[in-house]
């Protein structure tokens, strides 16, 4: 009798599809601080049902490929805030002062809309320009009084204009007054940046612009009684050197 062959079948196993969770994320120049305070202002303005989740990072750990690819095999990036650009392929960036200004918040909302329905939307927006005014941004990051602090900051700003002759834009002065606030109460709680990269400041016009900082800004050290250490500057230096329009 002939052997009849036997039929094996092939069995398949199919895994569901991995849903990753969507993010945005919050950085900062300097570390945590104001990337955490980012955060709260950001979740804040969320609805509770949104399903977008919200984290801090410092700038030099997003600058680490190691760790973007750990966070992309878990999540969905959508968008980065903060107040400097990490600079990352296919993640966009939002500045925290266009937030603050409004001329990026529509730019926000194009990136939140295949994520989000237009209700939440509209009220996400509601609460986000509600919350992101100057005031309270500043606010959030110091003890201090805003208002008493604005205008300290407000005289520097002047000090240098006067000093150099370069106008400062909206954009250059919105990222001092959130950065300067922070050294105000970083210097305050003896808890300054003491690292900085000196080679930024080799050519003499980096070195004259760098001491057009430090007279200007010494005004800081006279109204609260702190000595603004070169580290400190440094970053002050960075922000005015990037002097831009949006």
């Amino acid at each position: 009798m002939d052997e009849i062959g036997q039929i094996i079948p092939i069995t398949q196993i199919i895994y569901p599809k991995e849903i990753k969770k969507n993010l945005i994320i919050t950085c900062c120049l300097t570390g945590l601080g104001t990337a955490n305070q980012i955060r709260k202002l950001l979740l804040k303005s969320m609805p509770n049902n949104l399903n977008i989740e919200v984290k801090a990072f410092e700038v030099t750990k997003l600058q680490n490929s190691k760790e973007i690819i750990a966070l992309k095999k878990v999540y969905n990036i959508i968008t980065i805030v903060g107040t400097i650009d990490p600079k990352l392929d296919n993640i966009p960036y939002i500045s925290l002062e266009s937030i603050i200004s409004g001329k990026k918040i529509q730019e926000f909302n194009n990136i939140l809309d295949e994520y989000v329905s237009n209700s939440l939307l509209k009220q996400f927006n509601t609460e986000l320009i509600h919350n992101f005014s100057l005031e309270r941004v500043i606010n959030s990051i110091t003890i201090l009084d805003v208002n008493i602090v604005m205008t300290n900051i407000d005289e520097a700003m002047r000090n240098y204009t006067v000093i150099s002759g370069e106008k400062l834009s909206n954009v250059t002065r919105m990222s001092l007054y959130v950065h300067v606030s922070c050294l105000i109460e970083r210097l305050i709680r003896n808890e300054p940046i003491t690292s900085y990269d000196n080679k930024l400041l080799d050519d003499t016009n980096s070195q004259k612009k760098f001491s057009q900082i430090k007279s200007a800004f010494s005004v800081i050290e006279n109204k609260y009684s702190v000595k603004i250490p070169d580290s400190e500057y440094g970053y002050i230096f960075d922000i005015i050197s990037s002097n831009q329009q949006l």
